[in-house]
């Protein structure tokens, strides 16, 4: 495997002022969950009796739990590793570390929510190297590549992140000891910083990256078309029909395509997760028993345009077709994307 090529995050003076807040945010978390978890689902179940939501509360709250333990056991999997491992060995435990985290997360979520899973195309994601696109719904689908890509193709995956996500103590500590980035808005330094990601990516690698850059909502849409507003007509016009994803940011694609025009693309479009969208949602219950359906497409490098304006038309154009699927996806009907 190549090494890291970039850092995961440049002029991180506040990583361990961070990571003491976040790791004593968890301890303390788990502590009081402890503490308090007879009563809490006792008021749970109430709920339950008050206003019906298929144990929706319960389940929530026992998805904290399951997230405080893998934070706690991942933590805990970190600083032994650390401890035991160097070099090569340091990031291949880490890849480990970070397969299983993510598959136990992915696992209780599923089970606690009584999940179905409808995943096609897999298989087109190997070999790599790739470029893999991801549909961002929820905080959920972060962990979809790992647990479907890491765990059941073998994968190694490089992830574009915003930089927010290092609140996470896990994702703090172990996705810096692999090749990532960790972008920060607005910092015009980061797409050479993705770019440096995307070199020397091998047979077994994939590379993730969320081109919304967040999650879909009316007002968000209305910024997004905005912002194209010095694009060609046609461009715009592409953005606007988005009805349920934004618009895809070019920074990012352009930068990994121009890069590595080597790489095929595979686009992962999902729906299902977007009862996840924030703790509330859960507690309402808008995740218990829905069909996750995954789907994946490979675009072979032969096929994507080379030229900026073209490609960037091009990613438009798939997206579109995209966000057509997922809504038909949502109507019970299909659309072949």
């Amino acid at each position: 495997m190549a090494e890291p090529l970039v850092a995961p995050v440049t002029d991180d003076p506040d990583r361990w002022r961070r990571r003491a807040i976040s790791i004593s945010g968890v301890l303390l978390a788990s502590w009081a969950l402890a503490a308090a978890a007879l009563p809490l689902l006792l008021v749970s179940l109430l709920l339950e009796l008050v206003r019906p939501r298929k144990l929706a509360a319960t389940r929530a709250l026992l998805m904290f739990g399951a997230y405080l333990g893998c934070e706690l056991l991942g933590l805990l999997g970190a600083g032994w590793i650390a401890l035991t491992t160097s070099g090569e060995a340091l990031v291949e435990a880490s890849y480990t570390l970070q397969r299983r985290w993510n598959s136990a997360l992915c696992g209780a979520l599923s089970a606690l929510f009584n999940l179905t899973w409808d995943v096609q195309g897999l298989d087109q994601c190997r070999p790599g190297p790739t470029l893999l696109l991801v549909r961002h719904a929820s905080t959920a689908d972060t962990i979809l590549p790992v647990a479907l890509l890491s765990a059941g193709l073998g994968l190694k995956l490089r992830y574009v992140l915003k930089s927010e996500l290092l609140w996470d103590p896990c994702i703090d500590v172990i996705g810096q000891r692999v090749p990532n980035v960790f972008v920060r808005r607005g910092d015009a330094g980061e797409v050479d910083r993705v770019r440096a990601l995307a070199r020397g990516l091998g047979a077994d690698e994939t590379l993730v990256l969320y081109p919304e850059g967040t999650r879909f909502s009316p007002a968000r849409q209305t910024a997004r078309v905005a912002e194209l507003q010095n694009q060609p007509e046609d461009i715009q016009a592409l953005a606007r029909a988005l009805q349920v994803t934004l618009a895809p940011k070019p920074g990012g694609v352009l930068a990994i395509l121009d890069a590595e025009p080597r790489l095929d693309v595979v686009f992962c479009a999902h729906t299902g997760l977007e009862g996840a969208r924030t703790l509330a949602d859960l507690v309402r219950g808008e995740l218990v028993d829905k069909v996750v359906k995954v789907r994946f497409e490979r675009v072979p490098a032969a096929e994507i345009p080379t030229d900026p304006a073209a490609r960037y038309r091009w990613l438009l154009t798939r997206w579109g077709a995209i966000d057509e699927w997922i809504r038909a996806q949502n109507n019970g009907t299909s659309v072949i994307v």
